[in-house]
Parts: C-alpha cells; structure tokens; sequence
C-alpha cells in the first residue's frame, strides 16, 4: 500500500556540500539556478536542540546521529559476554522533542577507511529492532529508560551485514512519532560499529507541537512595574478540518534566579566546588530566572477566543503554554495572532480569610470573612464585594465592618450562588469584616471573594488566601460516613391531581452530599414493578427538589392507588439511593 516504485527508490544520495567548477571560461555563461530534490523534510535536525538522549554503555554519543554532520559518529561495540542488548547496553533512546508523522528513516553507516573512522569498522552489524511511541503514557514499557511510554515495534531487521549494507532506507505508512528507541538483537558481535547518520523523514506538517512563552512581565510592557488585573486571552487562528489549538496559562508575581557553576575547562560543578575552587579554575556563573513560590499551576484549556484570564490575577508576570495538532500531515493550524488584555489593578493585592473553618454538614453556621488590602498610594481602592456562597444568605441579617466601625452596607443581592455586597464608600487600606449565616453541604468548600469599583464595571480582582487553605471550610463529620441524601421531606404522601390546587403534585426536597455533578433521578413504579414515569431533579437554593403531576410518561394521569418512588443520585459508591411510598387519590 505504499506505491514504492523499486526503480526509482535507491535514487538518491547523501550529499552536504556542492563544488561546481567550469572547465573553461566562457564570456556569456551564467550560472541561472541550481535545483536539489530530496526525499522529505529531515526532522532529525534540531534534535539535539528539542530533545534528549539516552544511551546503554555500548552506545555511545547517539546523539551525533542526529546532528546533520557526517564528520560526527557514534559507536556501538560489543559487551564481554552475552548479557542481552538490555544489559550489555547496546541500545539508545531518543526523545524527538515533538510529535511527528514519520514515514521512513535511512541510515548511514561508515565503511572503513571512509572519513576518519580508520579501518576496523564492522559495517551496520548483526541485527537490530526499532521501537517508536506518540508519547501515550503506560505503567510501564520495560525498557530502559527514564519515562514509560507505550512503544510499538517498528521493524526489526536481521544481519544486515551478511547483506553487506552500509546505507538502508526504510520505508513505511506514515504513523505519528515523539519517542524513538533502538537497540541490537544482541549484545554480542557488533565489533566496532561507527554510523555517520539516522535521518527520519517526515511526509508534511508535525502532528503536535507545544510551544511555551518566555516570561511576560504585564509591569514592564506598562512601565509601572506593577502588578495588573489580567482580564482575557484572544487569539487570531485558521483551523482547518482535523487541526486543533490547546491554550493554557500560569501567572505569579515573583522570579526566582537558579545559578548554574562552570569551571575553567567548562564542566559544571557543585557551587561549593566552585566557591572553594582558586579564581583563576573558576569558570562562568549562568543564572536563569524560573517561576517563584507564589505561582499557580497550569490552568485549564481555554475554550474559546475572549475567555476570561483561567489563573490567578492580578499577577506581574504570565506564562502561556500552546500545544498545536493535527491528524493529517498536509494540513496545520494557523496563529495569526494571540494578546492578553489587561489593566491596572484595584489595589496591589488583597488576602482573606473565612471563620470558622469547620462546619456541620446542612446546619446553620455562622461565617465572619476578613479581607485585608494591600494597597500604594496610586491604587483606586474598591467599593464592591462579590462572594461565591454555597447557599442563600438573609441580607438583613448579613453585617459589614470597616476598620473596627459597623456600617451598614449599601445594597445586597444575591444571584444564584454570587452574593453582591456594595460598600457605603470607596475603601483604600482598612480591613473589612463580612459576617453572615449559610449552610455548607459539601467538604472542603471554597468561599472565593472579588473585588470590584462602581466607576471600572466588568473588572473584578481576586482576593488570596491568607493562609494555605484559609477561605476553605471543612466538614469533619461528612467525611467520617458515607451519607449522601439528608433532610428528605415530602410536602404530602398522598397526592390529589383534581387540579384544586391542595397537593395536586408530589413535591419532594432534600440535599446531596458530597455529590457536586449530581443529576438526581426518581422514577416512579405500579405495584406490579413496571415503570410509569421518571422525573428529573431541579436544584433549589439549599438543594434539590422533585416534582411529579401523577401523570406517566404519554402525559396521562395514572390510575389511583398506591405508587412506589426510587430517588438515585448515580453515585458509584456510598448509599446513593432512597425508596418510599405515595398514594394517588382522585
């Protein structure tokens, strides 16, 4: 299936340097164009600068076969005694630094007396496998090296020297190539064995690259050396059927310098050997900059041009990680652009923290939430408080202090799970204390704050922990069982669809735990077991509520009697499930 036309595939060969000479002058020559036609685009090269190498003792410097240079070489030579090619380390592995289409690979091997290699060489050897992976993890690939991956054998070619090759293409579908691992089919025999080149051939575009920015410093680019309100990430793009563009970002506000220790013949050494070392053995010192103590992880991907900023903000400093893929080697996406929209912050930071850091599971609790500000005279200051809460709060009984004095807020609202606090004024350094009471139905619930100014609508600033886990509240009791259904009440057992509006529906409410992708069922039974109908929970501001009219599932009305109900939260584990009893009378 490959269309190899056996004529024309040997007709080529390695060449690095072109000499043209003219035997004679001639007045009106001219030299127009010169026209070289390779076999594809060698992705070898750059290797060295992309990836890595690793290699068994008996394979040595394998990273000369990837350097475009055929006055370089490796060595493969034999082990004292037959150990396997594991053992005897006649194998090398090679990490491509992107994943590739590959669809053949040709290689080079010195003769004797060829170049600089002098005369003992033993040609290609007695046999070798090669083993290639896309960069697919597994739990382990029994080889010897550091990641697992899971390989796939692609070719194993016996005694190539009884056919007293010296240069092998090998040829074959494309398939997608990250990892390259190659080792003998034994340890023994190969005598000294010198290659000049492992060329690898790419048909088109690679099928995945990640790229990663240098440090974006949002102070410098602004002149203030400030921190900044980091609001969305847009990008200008062409993806055509089958290419696809992944976007992350992290953001911190602090770099920290990593010294690396040369000494005077450029080996690198411990900083203690180089500080005990005489100045005139010292080598050079490099520094390079990584990212510092306050830095998140990557974010998630960004899903759409425009999303809102997925990491911390506001942060000095950004990274931002783009993968691009494709499943066809002929076609690649196209970045035309990509820009961060920022602004200046609020205040230069804010930390919080909410009290008390314990609850019982579906009880009222009383919470104090602390902010303070960390502010410089050219900040704005803040006169709005965006909570995220897990349940309702009663805004009259919701208290507010600035500094040490009560005041009284100037409006509260609450939107699903965003409560809105207005402050009476623009706050610029005083700490703010927020008490209110809700009740916590899951473990380890998070009580995000934002700040926000009425004169900058849409700009919201987060504020930080002030502490490692400080705007989390913990539910002990919660996680010592595994109960995940509470507070289960049926507002009648009987239900009396004549449309009197008295129990006309069956309304049941309760609370999940635990479960916070939840999608409650109940499903409703005859006394002979056969299903009638089945309603879908909606969530209600402290849980979950069901509704059912008595009818089945063409819209009839059920006959009276008795009907059997099963409530299922889908959990995979712990008592996700309550049975019961209603009556239907008309």
């Amino acid at each position: 299936g490959l269309n190899i036309d056996p004529v024309t595939k040997n007709n080529y060969r390695v060449i690095q340097r072109i000499r043209i000479e003219a035997e004679e002058k001639t007045p009106s020559a001219a030299l127009a164009e010169i026209e070289v036609r390779g076999i594809g685009d060698n992705i070898s090269i750059g290797t060295m600068q992309r990836g890595r190498f690793v290699n068994g003792v008996n394979s040595v410097d394998p990273q000369n076969l990837f350097d475009a240079d055929m006055n370089t070489n490796n060595l493969i030579g034999s082990s004292y005694g037959s150990l396997g090619w594991k053992d005897g380390g006649v194998w090398f592995g090679v990490d491509l630094g992107a994943v590739f289409f590959v669809d053949e690979f040709f290689l080079y091997s010195f003769r004797p007396d060829e170049g600089l290699v002098g005369f003992s060489i033993r040609g290609t050897g007695p046999g070798h496998t090669v083993l290639y992976s896309d960069g697919t993890h597994s739990l382990s690939s029994n080889l010897p090296v550091p990641d697992a991956f899971d390989y796939t054998e692609l070719l194993t070619h016996i005694n190539p020297n009884a056919d007293r090759l010296l240069y092998i293409r090998y040829m074959f579908k494309p398939r997608k190539m990250r990892y390259f691992f190659w080792h003998g089919i034994r340890d023994t025999g190969w005598g000294i064995v010198k290659w000049a080149e492992f060329m690898l051939f790419s048909p088109g575009y690679p099928a995945e690259v990640v790229l990663h920015s240098d440090f974006i410093d949002l102070g410098q680019t602004s002149g203030d050396g400030r921190p900044k309100v980091i609001k969305n990430l847009s990008w200008d793009t062409e993806l055509a059927a089958g290419t696809r563009l992944q976007l992350r970002s992290r953001s911190g506000n602090s770099l920290e310098p990593v010294y690396t220790f040369y000494n005077k013949i450029g080996e690198q050494v411990t900083e203690e050997k180089w500080t005990s070392s005489p100045k005139v053995l010292r080598g050079p010192v490099d520094t390079t900059l990584v990212v510092g103590e306050d830095w998140g992880e990557w974010s998630n991907v960004y899903q759409f041009s425009g999303e809102a900023f997925q990491s911390e903000s506001p942060r000095r400093f950004i990274l931002l990680e783009m993968i691009l893929s494709t499943d066809d080697p002929s076609v690649a996406p196209v970045v035309h652009s990509l820009s961060v929209e920022f602004e200046d912050a609020l205040l230069q930071g804010a930390v919080g923290r909410i009290e008390p850091r314990q609850a019982i599971p579906n009880e009222d609790t009383r919470f104090t939430y602390t902010l303070w500000p960390q502010m410089e005279a050219e900040d704005s200051g803040f006169d709005l408080l965006r909570f995220t809460v897990p349940g309702r709060i009663d805004a009259e009984d919701l208290e507010l202090h600035i500094g040490s004095a009560p005041v009284e807020p100037a409006r509260v609202e609450q939107q699903g799970d965003s409560l809105l606090v207005a402050l009476p004024h623009i706050v610029t350094e005083d700490s703010i204390r927020v008490g209110f009471t809700t009740r916590v139905l899951h473990n380890a619930t998070v009580f995000p704050l934002d700040l926000g100014l009425s004169e900058r609508p849409g700009l919201w600033q987060s504020v930080e922990p002030a502490e490692r886990r400080s705007q989390v509240v913990m539910l002990p009791e919660l996680a010592e069982h595994g109960q995940l259904i509470d507070a289960l009440e049926l507002a009648s057992p009987v239900i009396t669809p004549n449309g009197d509006g008295i129990n006309d529906a069956l309304d049941m409410r309760f609370v999940v735990f635990k479960l916070d992708a939840a999608i409650p069922i109940l499903a409703l039974y005859d006394l002979a077991g056969r299903q009638v109908a089945e309603v879908e929970a909606t969530p209600t501001a402290m849980g979950h509520r069901f509704t059912w009219t008595g009818r089945d599932a063409s819209g009839t009305l059920v006959a009276p009697g008795i009907y059997l109900y099963r409530l299922d939260l889908g959990a995979e584990s712990g008592p996700g499930t309550h049975a019961g009893a209603i009556s239907v009378v008309y």
